[in-house]
């Protein structure tokens, strides 16, 4: 609680008796309209810029000490500026609190609804809302802008610093803006334009939420204060069902309500940046395997449009034919075509599938002779049947085997060939 030493009260009353002033105004109007400047970044790194306006820059007003019949008072004045209009207004008063701790306290705002464009004047005695010589306000306003309600916050610091009663700090800062990470398969043009429509970060397409600086000082934490449409906006003057949370660091990576409000620290708590959690991206399917890309989906883990995806691999030519084998007599242990079609189970036997082991008494099969297969025979101890491969001197072949020639007799072998 704020209390006047015997020599500044004896200062203030002698300013008051030598001026005949009853009120007196210490006041400081908030910060100059600037909005917060967005960048969003998609998966493959292409930027789009926006911006969406803060609190300043829909509202006029400010906040001001009042010294009146030796008390000291806080008043705050809000006005919508150009064609917006103020549809209702939340006023917590957090003591020496931060955002999410104040929340969490159970405090309850005071709650102003309009039903007609109107302005807002309160006044709070200091002594009632301060803590170790600090009163912060969080004030939450929804604003009409003719086509839409768009919520907006803002965090005023007030603390006493002496030695005089009219001695105070009163500061609100905004952040310069944001970096948004978006989702994969999110067009960063399309964030832009959803930002600049609605004044939120589009929460659904948002993979991180990075607030790197306040007032030129690397960010260290910030609160979140969110909450559904329905517990932000209640029926009249009934007050919000905010939740709250604090982290470390400049990121946010999740959001789990319709509404939340980011609340960047470094040495000063600046004003929120606002989010809406959209619906997210549409799933992007994985591309067919080993055919042509018609539409955007994934091959592995990027996105494409065109070209071929090849087991898993992206080719801007078609796919190598992979056409399997024919069956080896016997057990079928991998891919491989039995009676005209592919088979990765069961049994091959003299070229019919079928799913009990084969009858057939292997050792009656007879030696494949060099070249293709015409019968059912064996090449390198397996048993093919007609129109496998061929059989080489190097084992079973895909491919047409290599005639390597009788070297000439008596005379010198000057290249490859079979002597014997």
């Amino acid at each position: 609680m704020f209390v006047l030493k015997r020599k500044e009260r004896a200062i203030l009353e002698g300013a008051l008796k030598v001026f005949a002033v009853f009120v007196t105004y210490l006041f400081i109007a908030w910060p100059a309209a600037t909005a917060a400047q967005l960048t969003f970044v998609s998966s493959d790194g292409s930027a789009e810029e926006a911006e969406i306006k803060l609190f300043s820059d829909m509202i006029n007003g400010k906040t001001e000490t009042v010294f009146r019949n030796l008390n000291i008072f806080i008043r705050t004045y809000l006005e919508a500026s150009g064609s917006y209009a103020l549809e209702k207004v939340y006023i917590f008063r957090c003591a020496d609190s931060g955002p999410s701790e104040c929340i969490a306290s159970g405090r309850p705002p005071s709650v102003f609804a309009f039903d007609t464009p109107s302005s807002l004047d309160v006044e709070n005695r200091w002594a009632d809302i301060s803590k170790n010589n600090i009163a912060n306000l969080m004030i939450y306003a929804k604003v009409n802008d003719g086509e839409k309600s768009i919520w907006t916050g803002q965090w005023v610091r007030i603390k006493y610093i002496g030695p005089t009663p009219s001695n105070f700090d009163i500061s609100s800062i905004d952040v310069s803006g944001a970096t948004v990470q978006l989702k994969d398969g999110v067009n960063p043009q399309d964030a832009k334009t959803f930002a600049e429509e609605n004044n939120y970060i589009p929460g659904g397409w948002a993979e991180k939420v990075t607030i790197s600086k306040v007032s030129n000082a690397d960010v260290s934490s910030i609160d979140i204060v969110s909450g559904d449409e329905n517990e932000i906006d209640r029926r009249g003057t009934a007050p919000p069902e905010f939740s709250s949370e604090s982290i470390s660091g400049k990121d946010v990576l999740s959001f789990d309500k319709d509404i939340s409000f980011l609340f960047a620290s470094s040495v000063k708590t600046a004003n929120p940046i606002p989010v809406f959690l959209n619906e997210g991206p549409a799933e992007i399917p994985q591309c067919p395997d080993n055919a042509p890309i018609t539409s955007e989906c994934k091959c592995g883990e990027t996105v494409y449009t065109s070209g071929y995806c090849c087991n898993g691999q992206h080719s801007s030519a078609e796919c190598p034919s992979e056409q399997p084998n024919q069956c080896a007599e016997g057990q079928i242990t991998q891919a491989c075509i039995c009676e005209g079609q592919e088979r990765s189970s069961g049994y091959c036997c003299n070229g019919k599938y079928q799913t009990t082991q084969c009858s057939q008494d292997e050792e009656t099969v007879p030696d494949c002779p060099f070249g293709k297969i015409d019968e059912k025979c064996r090449c390198d101890g397996t048993v093919y049947n007609k129109d496998a491969g061929y059989c080489c001197s190097d084992g079973f072949s895909t491919s047409p085997c290599v005639q390597i020639p009788q070297c000439p007799d008596n005379a010198p072998i000057t290249s490859e060939c079979k002597c014997g």
